[in-house]
C-alpha cells in the first residue's frame, strides 16, 4: 500500500521477557545499569502491553491540521479529488541519501546503542539513514522538551502511554511537532523491554520512514467486528480485557479496544484502526502503493475473533509481523531508491501526480498552496 499501517489489537503480547532492573527490596534501580544482567520478570508481573496507536492529544493535532484545509475549501471540500490532494499531502517522505538525526530523552546509552542497532537495519533495504550523534564517549543525542530548535529529526521518549511514532516528515513538521515535543514513544523500555522489543522498534523507525500501518491500506477494507454480537455479555479476562462470554458471543473492535489497557474512546480506534481514504481515480502508482501485505512490519497480530471471517479474512495473519517481509524490503527500496537515477525518475513521478491533482483544486486554496509547495520540493 501507499505506506503500511498496523496496530496490535487484543493479542496477548505480554509485557516483557526481560526486566532490565536490579533487585534490591523490589526497588528497580536504573535499566541497563552497567553492573546488571537482564533477568525475567516473574509470571505473576506479566500484562497485555496496549495496542499501537497515536495517543489522543496527537490524533487531535492530526485532524485539526486538515480540517483547517477542508474548511478553507468551503464549497468545494466535496469534490472528488480533495481526499486523493489530502493523501498527497500525507504522504511526506524523506529524501533518498538523507541522514535522520535521532534523540533520546530517558534510557542510557546501553538501551539507546539497542535501539540504534535495530532501526538501522532499515538501511539495509533503501538509501536512508538515521544518524543518532553518538560520541566518543559513547553517548548518545539528547532532546529535552525545553528545546527551542530542533535536536533532532526524531525525538524518542519512554514516559507516554503505549508505542507510536510520527509519519516521516511530520516530526520537524510546526504545526504538528514543535522543538520540545517527542515524536516517537516506547513505553517503557527504560525500564524493561517487552517480548519481542526488536519488532515494535522495527516498526515504530517503518512510521519514521514514512510507512503507515498495513490494515488501514487505502486498497483493502478489513472486515474489522466493529461491534459486539448480539446479546454479547461483557466478560473480562485476569487481565480486565474483553474476551468472548459464555454463550461464544464476540466482543466488538470499540469494546475491545474501549476496555483494559488500551481504554480508547470510539474516535480514538477508528483513527488508529480505519481504513486511509480510498484513492478512487487517483493512480496509485504515483505514491508507491503495493498490494496488501499481511506479512508486513508494519501489520500487527490481529486474533481472528477480531475479524467476521476469522481465519479467512485477507488481513488475517497467522502469528505477529516481528520481521521484515519481502515487500517491505522492496518498498523501502522504492521509497528510498539507490540508484540515482531510478530516485530522479520517482521524484518526476511524484511531481507529476501533484501537478495533476493541483489543476483540480481551487488554486487560491490553502490545499493548492500546500500542493505547489509539496511539488517545489521535487524541482
Amino acid at each position: 500500500m501507499a505506506r503500511p499501517i498496523a496496530v496490535q489489537l487484543t493479542a496477548i503480547v505480554f509485557a516483557v521477557a526481560f526486566c532490565l532492573c536490579g533487585g534490591n527490596g523490589g526497588a528497580p534501580p536504573a535499566a541497563f545499569a552497567a553492573e546488571d544482567e537482564p533477568a525475567m520478570i516473574p509470571s505473576e508481573q506479566f500484562q497485555p502491553r496496549i495496542a499501537e496507536g497515536f495517543p489522543e492529544w496527537y490524533i487531535e493535532r492530526l485532524k485539526q491540521r486538515e480540517q483547517k484545509i477542508v474548511d478553507d475549501l468551503g464549497d468545494d471540500r466535496n469534490s472528488s479529488i480533495v481526499p486523493a490532494a489530502l493523501v498527497i499531502l500525507k504522504t511526506d517522505e524523506w529524501t533518498p541519501a538523507t541522514k535522520i538525526t535521532v534523540a533520546f530523552n530517558g534510557g542510557n546509552p546501553r538501551l539507546h546503542a539497542l535501539i540504534e542497532r535495530i532501526a538501522s537495519e532499515w538501511s539495509q533495504y533503501g538509501n536512508i539513514q538515521f544518524d543518532f550523534g553518538r560520541d566518543a564517549s559513547g553517548h548518545y543525542r539528547s532532546w529535552s522538551t525545553k528545546d527551542l530548535d530542533y535536536a533532532a529529526d526524531v525525538r524518542v521518549g519512554f514516559q507516554e502511554k503505549g508505542f507510536w511514532s510520527a509519519i516521516g516528515k511530520d516530526s520537524i513538521n510546526p504545526d504538528l511537532n514543535q522543538p520540545g515535543t517527542q515524536t516517537m514513544n516506547f513505553e517503557g523500555f527504560d525500564r524493561s523491554l517487552p517480548y519481542e522489543f526488536a519488532g515494535h522498534i522495527r516498526h515504530e523507525f517503518g512510521h519514521a520512514l514514512g510507512l503507515e500501518h498495513e490494515h488501514q491500506s487505502p486498497l483493502v477494507a478489513c472486515d474489522f467486528r466493529w461491534n459486539d454480537d448480539a446479546g454479547y455479555v461483557k466478560t473480562a479476562d485476569q487481565f480486565g480485557q474483553f474476551v468472548v462470554d459464555k454463550q461464544g458471543r464476540h466482543p466488538g473492535i470499540y469494546t475491545v479496544f474501549g476496555g483494559p489497557p488500551n481504554n480508547w474512546s470510539k474516535a480514538q480506534t477508528d483513527f488508529n484502526l480505519r481504513q486511509l481514504t480510498s484513492l478512487k481515480d487517483t493512480p496509485v502508482s504515483a505514491y508507491g502503493i503495493g498490494g496488501f501485505d499481511k506479512l508486513s512490519i508494519m501489520k500487527y497480530y490481529y486474533d481472528e475473533s477480531l475479524f467476521l471471517s476469522g481465519k479467512n479474512s485477507q488481513c488475517y495473519s497467522p502469528g505477529v509481523n516481528y520481521d521484515f517481509s519481502a515487500e517491505d524490503e522492496k518498498r523501502i527500496a522504492l521509497y528510498y531508491p539507490k540508484d540515482p537515477s531510478v530516485a530522479a525518475a520517482r521524484m518526476e513521478e511524484k511531481r507529476d501526480a501533484i501537478t495533476a491533482v493541483l489543476s483540480q483544486v481551487p488554486q487560491s486554496s490553502l490545499l493548492a498552496k500546500q500542493l505547489q509547495v509539496k511539488r517545489q520540493k521535487f524541482q
